[in-house]
C-alpha cells in the first residue's frame, strides 16, 4: 500500500468515526434512545467524503 493510500485511508476512518459518533450523540440527545439503525449508512458516507476531501487536498497541493 502506498503512503498516499495510507493517509487517505486514515483520514477516511477518522472522519467516518468522528462524524458518525457526533450524529449518534445528537440522535441520543434528541430522542433519549441510541439508534444504531442508521449507523451503517452514516459511516460509509462520512468515510467516503473524508477520503475524497483528503485526496483532493493532496492532489491540489501536488499541483501547486
Amino acid at each position: 500500500m502506498t503512503p498516499m493510500a495510507k493517509v487517505i485511508l486514515k483520514a477516511a476512518m477518522i472522519n467516518g468515526l468522528i462524524w458518525s459518533a457526533v450524529l449518534l450523540l445528537l440522535t441520543y440527545l434528541k430522542n433519549g434512545i441510541i439508534y444504531t439503525n442508521y449507523l451503517p449508512l452514516w459511516f460509509p458516507f462520512f468515510a467516503i467524503t473524508g477520503a475524497l476531501r483528503k485526496w483532493y487536498m493532496i492532489t491540489k497541493s501536488n499541483k501547486e
